[in-house]
């Protein structure tokens, strides 16, 4: 099989036209994989082919094979790679549901669930070549010099010092020994699945998909689990538990080996360190009290000095900073006070001065779940040094609010004043409003008389305060800096909802959005209006709006209800519909960016039932004709598919109005081209191929209904018939 001339002949069979022969082909390379790695490796790109194919019994045959690779050989090459891709695979909403259990049940057996009976053993097994008397970790490493013998328990390997006659009985079995078997073999399993978990996360570049996984597997309730009995539904939830306790102590060996070896080859460990800090990351919103456990090995890297590239501490900031937040809840309040003594505090201001807005808005986070917790006082440095740091980029503000010529100042200024919009924006979304913060005052907002001065500003004006410096930023001459106020104004509406709806009603959406607003304003307000939405969407899944909301014992019954959460979450929505029209026009646009950002925010809504799909439909069909951008393409297409499967009439019906807007938009968006077509080339199969841009949806979602096919070559041919256009015309009509 891995003979050049057989690999090549059975590669070509994974892009055979028949859904059958590739599923065969699948499968016979399949047979192979688990006995010899080397065939798995000869194939790792014709399984990559394999997880994107249209055949769902192709990509589910070739999850199966991939789950036996990474079983029987956790030294896989392509184990990363393999593992994003599913894990991307299983995020998409369009995924068919047998095909994402098959996922799940791939990772929960790998990593999870039986782990060590799935990897341990067969990672131990003498007949592995990779793997001979010795347990090798992904990376390579020697975990362990001990084997399995015949009574099923570990034992020590000592060097062969020569031929002998002797014969050592294996040790008796006792219920100790068993123990401290399945304790080393978790131990085990742990190590390497947490290492492929770093590797998954070093390729991606992110966290997201694995944190999907996670929250779906653990708090997700499978077909399975509905038949069983409370009790064991109990059980396996605590198994899943325990082994994520396990794999956050993995982790945390896995970071402490890799600083040892930092001095050999520093930058190639930092982009380590980087992945396994960010993992830790992921575990601390599924598992806060595992990683609480080793928050002080944790606490250092904040200082921002690990040795690594800017762009690295910023990332290990900003992912530690969201750790700690997520950490906070678990502290008792003796180990409150233990960090209030340490540096932590004043390392979370620095980063607010040194890092980015993503590292911004995670330390201010993390400043504020300290700072308001249950069990802080008053006198606490947390709280101390977010007021302070408050005060400080508000009185900064407050000398250049009079500002207008921005084009003479320095860019580092300039700079400056975005920093502390976003600082100020940042806090206003995460500090907790008081009761006397709960209904902002506006009288006289425009006049700066009424400004307060920076050594006035309390916990309790904070919010309103900072609004109106927003709205005074909001409206100068400067791009950038309309930008970084806008953004601070988002931090408000999330924290006061019903901010948004007052500002809607005095013109600042229409404005943001308007035509004639800087591309990079209508930009960065698609982005905010995203982000708001999103945010108050996981707030009300997650169920955190109604327990903060409960915890308030100073909130009576009647406030609570006139700030209902679930009332808030609609009001959003209820705004961006008010603006659709505008919203559909924007993803019409020229600017790539911002065709993107709209049809991003589009799909959000559509998803909530918050816009008109049959409206909506049209323009998605006219972004199938944006032949120059994929990206957009193939997220309009989703949407179209989706709504395909919902409505698969109205998708029918519209099809001749998407047909005409997108004629008008490549007419519109791309004026250079000397003619409009409907042709795109596509790579499939090795090989470019060109197709029609409406092709895929009435492959998916029209030609598999006889009634809709007809239906839609009958509406197409009436539009060419003269005769009949006439007619509908009236009698007597211009010919």
């Amino acid at each position: 099989m891995i003979y050049p001339f057989v690999r090549k002949a059975v590669t070509n069979r994974f892009s055979d036209d028949a859904i059958s022969v590739r599923e065969a082909a699948v499968s016979l390379v399949g047979l192979y994989v688990v006995h010899s790695p080397a065939v798995a490796n000869a194939f790792h790109q014709a399984f990559m082919v394999g997880l994107q194919d249209d055949g769902v019994s192709v990509r589910k045959r070739t999850i199966k094979i991939l789950q036996d690779v990474l079983c029987s050989n956790p030294s896989y090459k392509g184990r990363a790679e393999a593992c994003t891709a599913m894990l991307r695979l299983a995020a998409d909403p369009k995924e068919d549901d047998s095909v994402r259990d098959a996922i799940y049940d791939l990772f929960l057996k790998v990593w999870l669930e039986n782990g060590e009976e799935n990897v341990v053993n067969e990672a131990m097994s003498p007949a592995t070549p990779e793997v001979d008397q010795k347990l090798l970790s992904p990376g390579g490493r020697v975990l362990d010099a001990e084997f399995v013998n015949a009574a099923g328990v570990l034992v020590p390997i000592t060097p062969s010092t020569g031929p002998t006659d002797s014969f050592t009985p294996p040790p008796r079995e006792t219920r100790s020994t068993e123990r401290r078997v399945k304790k080393r073999r978790l131990q085990l399993r742990s190590e390497i699945a947490a290492e492929q978990m770093v590797e998954v996360v070093k390729a991606a570049d992110t966290g997201e998909h694995l944190t999907v996984l996670f929250r779906d597997l653990l708090e997700g309730e499978t077909d399975a689990d509905k038949g069983r009995k409370t009790s064991t539904r109990r059980k396996k939830k605590k198994l899943e538990e325990g082994h994520c306790a396990l794999l956050v102590d993995a982790l945390f060996e896995i970071l402490l080996r890799i600083e040892e070896s930092r001095s050999e080859n520093n930058s190639k460990t930092a982009d380590d360190v980087v992945a396994v800090i960010r993992t830790i990351d992921v575990f601390s919103g599924i598992s806060p009290g595992d990683v609480h456990r080793h928050l002080d090995t944790l606490l250092p890297y904040l200082k921002g000095d690990n040795g690594m590239g800017f762009a690295q501490e910023s990332v290990v900031a900003a992912s530690l900073c969201d750790a700690t937040a997520r950490v906070a809840h678990v502290l008792t309040k003796d180990e409150l006070d233990a960090l209030g003594a340490t540096s932590l505090a004043g390392d979370l201001v620095k980063i607010t001065h040194k890092f980015g807005r993503e590292a911004i808005g995670s330390a201010i986070r993390a400043l504020c779940s300290l700072a308001h917790h249950k069990d802080c006082s008053e006198s606490s440095p947390f709280q101390a040094k977010l007021l302070q740091l408050a005060k400080t980029f508000y009185g900064y503000l407050l000398k250049h609010r009079h500002e207008e010529n921005f084009a003479a100042m320095k860019d580092k200024a300039k700079n400056n004043i975005q920093r502390a919009l976003s600082v100020l924006g940042a806090i206003c979304r995460y500090h907790e409003a008081g009761e006397e913060d709960l209904e902002l005052g506006h009288d006289d907002e425009d006049d700066e008389s009424n400004d307060i001065a920076a050594d006035e500003l309390t916990f309790a004006n904070l919010t309103a305060t900072f609004e109106k410096l927003f709205t005074a930023f909001l409206s100068k001459n400067e791009e950038h800096i309309k930008c970084a106020a806008l953004r601070g104004l988002c931090g408000v509406f999330i924290a006061q909802p019903r901010e948004m709806l007052r500002m809607d009603q005095s013109g600042l959406v229409n404005q943001v959005m308007a035509p004639e607003s800087p591309l990079c304003l209508q930009l960065e307000s698609l982005i905010c209006w995203r982000d708001i939405l999103l945010t108050e969407e996981a707030r009300i899944e997650s169920g955190e709006a109604k327990k903060k909301m409960d915890s308030k014992t100073n909130i009576t019954v009647s406030k609570k209800i006139s700030g209902d959460q679930d009332a808030d979450a609609t009001l959003f929505g209820g705004i961006l519909t008010s603006h659709a029209v505008r919203l559909l026009q924007l993803t019409q646009v020229r600017d790539k960016k911002l065709r993107f950002a709209a049809l991003d925010l589009v799909g959000h809504l559509l998803r909530q039932g918050q816009i008109n799909p049959n409206e909506t439909v049209p323009y998605l069909l006219a972004l199938q004709g944006d032949v120059e951008e994929d990206g957009i393409r193939s997220l309009a297409l989703k949407l179209l598919l989706i709504e395909g499967e919902k409505r698969p009439d109205m998708l029918r019906q519209r099809v001749y109005a998407g047909i005409r807007q997108a004629y008008a938009f490549q007419k519109h968006v791309y004026p250079s081209k000397d003619s409009v077509s409907a042709l795109v080339k596509i790579r499939s199969g090795g090989t470019f191929q060109t197709e029609c841009v409406f092709s895929k949806v009435f492959k998916e979602s029209i030609a598999t209904n006889r009634k809709q096919r007809r239906g839609l070559v009958s509406s197409l041919l009436r539009r060419f018939d003269l005769q009949s256009r006439k007619k509908s015309a009236g009698v007597g009509g211009p010919a």
